[in-house]
């Protein structure tokens, strides 16, 4: 059962791609983990922080694509229950018959990673973004 989320934003500015990818780098580190762009604009996150979880794998995938004046950043993220997720299910499930609904973690905690994503597009558009 995987839960499937993705945020994008479009960012009016002049700043070139080398200073563009660092901020977005800073950014996304600050609040979603360790952050990788290639020179294609792909994005490898590895979450980190409040977003990593005993019952739940969070996976993120992105890019950012040069538009005619800037930018857009586009990050899909999924939540997936853990393999310690699914024994605990599986053992609860045998000792108490409630161990199936163990495996919704990762919906309840979809939320918090979608805010995590929307609050760091939100920020990077806030900083990056011509007035």
């Amino acid at each position: 059962m995987m839960f499937v989320g993705e945020e994008q934003v479009s960012i009016v500015t002049d700043m070139t791609v080398d200073e563009f990818y660092d901020k977005v780098r800073q950014i996304l580190e600050e609040r979603l983990g360790a952050v990788e762009i290639s020179r294609r604009g792909e994005l490898y996150i590895r979450p980190s922080g409040s977003l990593v979880s005993f019952l739940s794998d969070v996976k993120f995938h992105g890019s950012v694509t040069k538009t005619k004046d800037g930018y857009r950043v586009w990050i899909k993220y999924t939540l997936s229950p853990s393999t310690a997720c699914w024994v605990l299910g599986v053992v609860l499930f045998f000792c108490t018959l409630i161990g199936g609904a163990i495996i919704f973690v990762p919906a309840l905690e979809k939320s918090k990673v979608a805010n995590a994503v929307n609050n760091a597009l939100r920020i990077l558009r806030e900083e990056t973004e011509r007035r």
